[in-house]
C-alpha cells in the first residue's frame, strides 16, 4: 500500500515536470542533451560551466555539430533579444529597460549614450588606492602561517578567502567608476554590502531559477525586502548625483536628457551587477590559474617588474596590452577558459532560418554559449589547457584577439560578446583587472592551500544569470617584501 501511495503521489509530479520540460514537437528534429540529468543538475546547484562540460560539449563532439555563435550575434536584425520572464526576481531586480535588455528603437537610442559614457578616462589612480587597501588587508589577515620561501626563510604567509575579497574589491572599483562613490567594502562592513552579498545567492536558489513561478506560489518576503533595500540604496545614490555630480559614468548618464528615470534606474542596477560579478569572477579565476601554474605566475611577475618597477604607481599608458603583453595574455586566457558569463541573453529568430544543417522555426529562443565557444577544438588548439601564449604574436607582443583561434575568421574570444551588442565596459574592466593583477604580482607569490577543493580543477558556484564565480576559493599569499619595505601596500 505504501508503494502504491508513493506512486500515486509522484506520478502527477513527474507528469507535470515532463510537460514543462518536454521539447515541443516542432523542435524535436534538433539535437538535445539528456533532459532529466540536465534538470537534476539545476536542482543540485551545478554551475553552467558544469552543464556545458558534462552535456553540451560531448553532444557537440559526438554529432560533429558546427558553430553558429558568431552568426547569431553579428546578425542583430535577424536574431533579436528574447524578452525575459518577468516572474524571476532577478529580472525584477535589474528591470527590462536597460541597454542590456532593450530591443529595437529603445536599444538604438540607449546604446550610443552608454558607449560614450564608458569612453570616459578610466580612474586608474582610484584603482591603485583601492588595490593598496586590498594588499594591506591580505598582509594583516589573522590567518598567518610560515613557510620556507624562495630566498626568505620562515617567510609569513596569509591564507585568505580570495573569492570573497575579489568581490569586495570589484564592488569598490565599480562604485568608484560607475557611481563616484567609494563603498569601502574592502576594509569595512556595511548594510549595503551585506544586503548585496546575501541577495545574489538567494536569487540563485536552484528551485526558483528552474521554476520562476515559485515566486508567486511560495513568495520570499525577506528576499524581496533585501532586494528593495539594495535597489533603494542605489536609487538614493543616483538622486544624490544630481546635487553632487562628478566625473563618473552615472553623472554622464544623468546629464543626458534622453534617458527616462526608469531607464536610468535599470541601467544603474544592471551595470552595477554585471560589472561587479564579472570582474570579481575573472579576478578570482586569474589568481587560481596562476596559483596552479607558478612558472606562468613568475613570467608575469618578471614582466611587471621590468616594465613598472617595484614601487611606481601604474598608469593607464603603462597598463596597456602593448606595454604588458604577457599579463594581457594571461588575463585573456583566464577569461577564455572560465568566462565571466557562460552564455548571453537568448535571441529569437525573426523568421525561419537554417543554422548549420537544421531548420530553426521563427520565434525559437537561441542561447549563444560562450563557454562552449571557448572550449571548442574547432576554434582553439588544446582548449582545456591554460596557454596564454596563444594570445601573443611571433615577437611576444599582444596578438589580435582572433590570432589565438585556429580559425581567425570565427572571432573565437568572446567574454564580452561580439557584434553590435558587445559589452561597452570591456575597456573599463580590463584596465581594472590589469591594475589589480600587476600590483598583486609585485607584492606576493601565491599558491593554493593544501586540501583546496579547486586542486583538480576550478569549481564555480551556481549563480544567477550564468555568471561564473569560483566557489570558496582560498589563496595563500606570501609577501615578496619584508615588513617596513616600501611598495604598493
Amino acid at each position: 500500500m505504501v508503494v502504491y501511495a508513493l506512486v500515486a503521489t509522484f506520478l502527477p509530479v513527474i507528469w507535470v515536470l515532463h510537460r514543462i520540460f518536454a521539447i515541443p514537437a516542432h523542435l524535436r528534429h534538433l539535437p538535445t542533451v539528456p533532459l532529466w540529468p540536465w534538470v537534476w543538475s539545476y536542482l543540485t546547484a551545478k554551475p553552467d560551466s558544469y552543464r556545458c562540460q558534462r552535456f553540451l560539449l560531448p553532444m557537440r563532439d559526438e554529432r560533429g555539430e558546427g558553430l553558429i555563435f558568431h552568426h547569431i550575434l553579428m546578425n542583430h536584425g535577424k536574431f533579436v533579444k528574447d524578452y525575459p520572464d518577468n516572474d524571476t526576481m532577478f529580472i525584477q531586480l535589474i528591470g527590462t529597460h536597460s541597454v542590456g535588455l532593450a530591443t529595437g528603437d529603445d536599444w538604438k537610442r540607449q546604446a550610443p549614450i552608454v558607449k560614450q559614457a564608458f569612453s570616459l578616462p578610466v580612474p586608474i589612480p582610484a584603482f591603485v588606492a583601492l588595490v593598496r587597501s586590498a594588499i594591506d588587508v591580505v598582509k594583516h589577515t589573522t590567518t598567518v602561517t610560515h613557510d620556507q620561501g624562495q630566498g626568505q626563510e620562515d617567510a609569513p604567509t596569509h591564507t585568505v578567502r580570495w573569492s570573497e575579497l575579489a568581490q569586495r574589491i570589484a564592488l569598490d572599483g565599480l562604485g568608484i567608476g560607475l557611481i563616484g562613490h567609494n563603498f569601502d567594502a574592502v576594509r569595512t562592513r556595511s548594510s549595503f554590502v551585506e544586503d548585496y552579498n546575501k541577495l545574489m545567492p538567494a536569487l540563485a536558489s536552484p528551485p526558483y531559477v528552474l521554476f520562476p513561478r515559485l515566486e508567486r506560489l511560495l513568495p520570499r518576503p525577506e528576499v524581496r525586502a533585501r532586494m528593495d533595500r539594495f535597489v533603494g540604496s542605489l536609487v538614493h545614490l543616483l538622486h544624490a548625483k544630481r546635487d553632487n555630480p562628478g566625473d563618473d559614468i552615472m553623472t554622464f548618464l544623468l546629464n543626458n536628457k534622453e534617458l527616462s528615470e526608469v531607464e536610468l534606474r535599470d541601467n544603474m542596477v544592471t551595470l552595477f551587477i554585471a560589472g561587479h560579478d564579472t570582474t570579481a569572477g575573472a579576478m578570482a579565476s586569474f589568481m587560481y590559474f596562476l596559483a596552479k601554474r607558478p612558472e606562468i605566475q613568475q613570467a608575469c611577475r618578471s614582466e611587471v617588474l621590468r616594465v613598472l618597477g617595484p614601487t611606481a604607481d601604474p598608469t593607464q599608458a603603462i597598463l596597456g596590452p602593448d606595454s604588458l603583453p604577457y599579463l594581457h595574455a594571461c588575463i585573456h586566457e583566464t577569461m577564455r577558459i572560465n568566462p565571466p558569463a557562460s552564455f548571453v541573453v537568448s535571441r529569437a529568430a525573426q523568421t525561419d532560418v537554417v543554422l548549420d544543417r537544421y531548420l530553426v522555426p521563427a520565434g525559437t529562443p537561441l542561447v549563444p554559449n560562450i563557454h562552449a565557444m571557448h572550449h571548442s577544438a574547432r576554434v582553439w588548439d588544446e582548449p582545456e589547457v591554460f596557454h596564454p601564449e596563444r594570445f601573443l604574436d611571433a615577437n611576444g607582443g599582444a596578438a589580435d584577439l582572433r590570432a589565438g583561434a585556429t580559425s581567425s575568421s570565427s572571432g573565437g574570444w568572446m567574454p564580452f560578446v561580439t557584434g553590435p551588442r558587445k559589452c561597452p565596459a570591456q575597456n573599463f574592466a580590463l584596465y581594472e583587472m590589469r591594475t589589480i593583477a600587476a600590483m598583486f604580482l609585485r607584492e606576493f607569490e601565491w599558491t593554493l592551500p593544501k586540501g583546496s577543493i579547486h586542486e583538480n580543477g576550478i569549481q564555480n558556484s551556481f549563480f544567477a544569470f550564468s555568471l561564473s564565480m569560483p566557489y570558496d576559493l582560498d589563496i595563500t599569499f606570501r609577501p615578496l617584501r619584508q615588513e617596513g619595505e616600501s611598495g604598493a601596500a
